[in-house]
């Protein structure tokens, strides 16, 4: 009976290895400058990003399309969503359904409307997998999440050889257009990145230092890379995840915290003795005129709150009104009231409130919990000052996280509920599908010539301050034509 169950383990085990593929390439294509560019060749690497974000959330939904059993493990795990979740689910596509109608271009509205539904399927298909697969899941998401991190390391790593070799222009973010995109996936897996040692407790003493050791290494150069790209709000962000798990499990969360320690000071130690002799400016020198900036973002939305307070100005359309800087504002909050509405303000808030809520009230002092715990926290944080609702990679990070959490909330469930309603399972298609057309009919045809579309608007509008610039928001030409 025992050698039965074993083998069930490792079939399902084997499973969920096969079900997660699509999330690892994603990060190996993502954070791989020449994979990316092998098949993208021709793209900036901001663009590259979102396409490999749009093949991922439309490669799930065909997945869910044309598998019937994760279908309907996904209509299961929705209608255990509570009566409340879903009428503000409901109500929050209802009303960017209305706001994008009368948006000024209700084509690219749809676009940001019909790609937020997206992303929900796709969170709602991670907590589908760990509902389903249980602890083995968290390894293999923890194995995802260090290989990414161990992908961007080494072209960091190659990058600062070269320049000490070779005296080459060293970059510390050499996948990412800005270090601000780069600091948003900080502050998301900064948190997660020390979760192997925990998962190793069981091995066995030569490994679990072996593990320890070479974790500590890689969170080491994970921190060392955060503090040398001097991003205020991915550091405070880490503080305020610190003081959130002090502050939720007490005592209970001291080995936690003490491993995260740990990790901070073996980056303090690796930036002093490796990155300050090669530092070739200060990060830290442009701190007036990011709150210069953030000001002036912040007062443009209000402004837009203010002209539109009940449907916003239509989503994405911050980028459709011009600035000297940038084309979102730069905080989540005021970037949903401005584009979808304060009602939509107001249901995301109770969402995510009474969500989280929840998720305190029923997680024990698992490092897997605390973990995330401290990443949401974190990113809740560092999105009020950047744009982490925005990029591709940080909203991939966002629907992980968040999914991850929800299914762990959840009960285990080997099968599927067999008696979901025939209305569920036809709005699910008919949102699907009306989700997939939304993406497809904003991207297409544009998708095959962004480059050449992103220099002509440059060439054909008024430049601030004298010079043109690509102010990223969907595309890396973000303000809409």
């Amino acid at each position: 009976m025992q050698e039965k169950d074993s083998t069930m383990t490792i079939i399902r085990t084997s499973s969920a290895e096969i079900i997660s593929a699509p999330l690892a390439i994603f990060f190996a294509f993502a954070l791989n400058g020449r994979l990316s560019k092998l098949f993208l060749s021709g793209y900036n690497l901001y663009d590259t990003k979102r396409i490999l974000e749009i093949v991922l959330l439309l490669g799930i939904c065909l997945l869910l399309l044309f598998s019937h059993k994760q279908r309907q493990f996904w209509l299961t795990l929705f209608s255990q969503l509570t009566r409340q979740t879903k009428l503000l689910i409901t109500g929050i596509i209802i009303f960017g359904a209305i706001s994008s109608i009368v948006a000024p271009i209700p084509q690219d509205a749809f676009l940001s409307l019909s790609h937020v539904v997206l992303l929900f399927f796709f969170t709602l298909f991670i907590a589908v997998q760990r509902q389903h697969y249980g602890d083995s899941y968290d390894k293999i998401l923890v194995l995802i999440i260090v290989l990414a991190v161990i992908i961007y390391e080494g072209a960091f790593i190659k990058s600062f050889i070269d320049h000490a070799v070779q005296d080459r222009i060293f970059y510390f973010h050499p996948v990412f257009v800005n270090s601000r995109f780069l600091c948003q996936f900080l502050t998301w897996t900064l948190p997660l990145i020390t979760l192997p040692i925990f998962l190793a407790q069981e091995s066995t003493p030569s490994r679990r230092k072996l593990i320890f050791l070479s974790t500590l290494l890689i969170a080491g150069i994970w921190w060392a890379t955060a503090i040398a790209n001097g991003s205020k709000g991915s550091l405070f962000g880490q503080l305020i995840g610190w003081i959130g798990i002090a502050i939720i499990f007490r005592n209970r969360g001291k080995d936690w915290l003490l491993v995260q320690a740990y990790a901070l000071l073996a980056g303090l130690f690796i930036f002093f003795v490796f990155f300050v002799p090669e530092l070739r400016y200060d990060n830290f020198a442009a701190v007036s005129q990011s709150l210069v900036s953030r000001m002036a973002l912040w007062e443009q939305a209000l402004q837009l709150i203010k002209d539109n307070p009940l449907l916003g100005a239509g989503p994405l359309h911050y980028a459709y009104f011009r600035n000297p800087y940038a084309a979102h504002p730069h905080n989540s909050m005021l970037q949903i009231a401005s584009e979808w509405g304060i009602p939509v303000l107001l249901m995301v808030s109770l969402l995510a409130i009474t969500n989280f809520t929840t998720w305190v009230k029923r997680i024990t002092a698992n490092p897997v919990h605390l973990s995330l715990t401290a990443s949401l926290l974190a990113a809740t944080f560092h999105s009020q000052i950047s744009g982490v609702l925005t990029t591709p990679l940080s909203q991939i990070m966002m629907c992980l996280v968040i999914g991850w959490m929800y299914g762990i909330r959840q009960p285990l469930q080997i099968a599927p509920d067999s008696s979901v309603s025939n209305t569920a399972k036809w709005a699910f298609l008919f949102v699907m599908l009306l989700s997939i057309a939304g993406v497809a009919q904003g991207i297409f045809p544009e998708v095959f010539s962004l480059s050449e579309l992103g220099i002509e608007w440059l060439n054909s509008h008024e430049r601030f301050e004298g010079h043109a610039t690509f102010n990223p928001r969907f595309w890396g030409q973000g303000w809409l034509r």
